[in-house]
């Protein structure tokens, strides 16, 4: 599941995603790693690695920086990012 920040700019989204974290920890749930991007950051960093060291991105399960990855799979991070229909 991808959280973008155009997603999670709709109050009752947040909300959702909320409950579902905190239902998801009372129940026994021991670790939520979760982050957020915008796909013009995404963008944005492909082509000004300089400016976006500290982008972290979640990739096949674990976390890494944006700029550090080949290009194809930086492709395709943003494309999951584009194919957001929130």
């Amino acid at each position: 599941v991808v959280l973008t920040v155009k997603l999670l700019s709709n109050p009752d989204i947040r909300k959702s995603i909320a409950a579902t974290v905190k239902n998801y920890m009372l129940t026994g749930g021991q670790l939520a790693q979760i982050t957020t991007a915008n796909v013009e950051d995404l963008i944005d960093a492909q082509e000004h690695p300089e400016r976006h060291g500290d982008l972290i991105v979640r990739v096949g399960g674990f976390s890494t920086q944006f700029v550090q990855l080949g290009k194809d799979v930086q492709d395709e991070i943003i494309s999951r990012y584009n194919g957001e229909t929130a």
